[in-house]
């Protein structure tokens, strides 16, 4: 049976085990995800593809030369690290992929991480339509949590899952524009889950 989307994550995890120029943290795929699951949480199209062969997914690794990575501080790890890890600190990962389980996406309440308490209700446009910023942000999911300082989230609605970059600690999500998930996950791909190309990937 193939698998569009694991095939193409043991390929990269392949290629990047013989770069004799990296060091790799951690390597992690999940179990397939149920239907119930899936139906839960009303993921349509590529995303639901996705976890459908696979619940998380997780990739990380540093330079061979990359002086201000500290292997002590971040770990060692024969699989995944815990899901959250890259959100604790400055960790100078160079490569890093960090596709939440559905479970911890979808489950848990993300207040004072992605959208925070306000005296003050501001207003933002999203594709093309005004809304309540809060109002917004409560809505948004972390997807991918590859580091402190930016991560990628989904935007759930009626079935759409949009992939959003954030930026300056989670301040705002909406500096790039939004991309659907295959998109998104063909970028991985391409970019070798490079953390400072992520942004690379919004770019029309």
């Amino acid at each position: 049976m193939k698998h569009l989307y694991k095939d193409k994550i043991t390929a990269l995890h392949q290629l990047l085990s013989k770069d004799t120029s990296l060091k790799l943290q951690s390597f992690f795929t999940g179990q397939a995800a149920s239907p119930a699951l899936l139906d839960k949480f009303g993921l349509s199209g590529a995303i639901r593809d996705f976890y459908a062969e696979l619940n998380g997914w997780q990739l990380s690794y540093v330079a061979e030369t990359n002086a201000d990575f500290k292997q002590k501080e971040f770990g060692t790890y024969s699989a995944a690290f815990p899901w959250m890890w890259p959100n604790e600190n400055y960790w100078h990962l160079d490569g890093c992929i960090n596709i939440l389980p559905l479970e911890v996406m979808m489950e848990n309440n993300w207040e004072g991480y992605l959208w925070f308490k306000t005296e003050k209700e501001y207003s933002i446009d999203y594709k093309g339509k005004k809304m309540l910023q809060q109002e917004f942000e409560k809505k948004l999911k972390p997807l991918d949590v590859f580091s402190k300082s930016s991560i990628a989230v989904v935007y759930p609605d009626k079935g759409n899952f949009d992939v959003l970059l954030s930026s300056d600690h989670n301040a705002s999500y909406t500096d790039f524009p939004e991309i659907d998930f295959e998109t998104y996950f063909e970028g991985l791909i391409k970019t070798k889950g490079d953390s400072n190309k992520r942004r690379d990937i919004f770019k029309n």
